[in-house]
């Protein structure tokens, strides 16, 4: 993940939300299946696909005990990118049609962390998984989505959380 416009003054988790979103919007297609245009809209009837929400679920400290002294906190956060992607057409199976269209999704949030992993500002990015969900509606164009959850390992100063390590 490359830290683009985000200030640091930021505090560590608002940098790798932003440049998790970065470097997403970043993806066009030829190198990935897909241009992705449309990260953290809420609102679905602005969303363009395939679309992009980030949402941090939870943040750990994976200090050893001695970790204290070593001046920094050690975190994991889990990151969950829940995606949508749409069929043009109603097809007899669109519950079934749209999991390709996932796939390649998926394949291109893999390529683009893995691709970015060398400008990380964070220790380590890990692909966790994967689920499909129904979407409970009756759209044909778009009958399920997909969220994807990602593990983040970063540190951050111990008496100043918005200096040192590799956030």
């Amino acid at each position: 993940m490359t830290v683009r416009t985000t200030q640091t003054t930021d505090d560590a988790l608002t940098r790798l939300e932003a440049s998790m979103a970065e470097d997403i919007e970043a993806m066009r297609q030829g190198p990935y299946f897909y241009t992705w245009t449309c990260i953290n809209e809420e609102d679905r009837a602005k969303q363009t696909w395939p679309s992009a929400e980030i949402r941090l679920l939870d943040e750990t400290c994976v200090d050893d005990a001695d970790g204290a002294w070593a001046g920094v906190y050690t975190n994991e956060a889990t990151f969950e990118i829940r995606v949508r992607v749409a069929l043009e057409q109603e097809t007899p199976s669109s519950y079934y049609a749209i999991d390709e269209r996932m796939n390649r999704a998926l394949s291109d949030l893999k390529k683009c962390f893995g691709v970015n992993y060398a400008q990380t500002p964070c220790g380590i990015i890990m692909y966790k998984g994967m689920r499909r969900e129904s979407e409970g509606s009756a759209d044909s164009l778009m009958p399920k989505h997909m969220i994807t959850t990602w593990l983040v390992r970063y540190t951050q100063s111990r008496t100043d959380p918005l200096d040192g390590g590799d956030a």
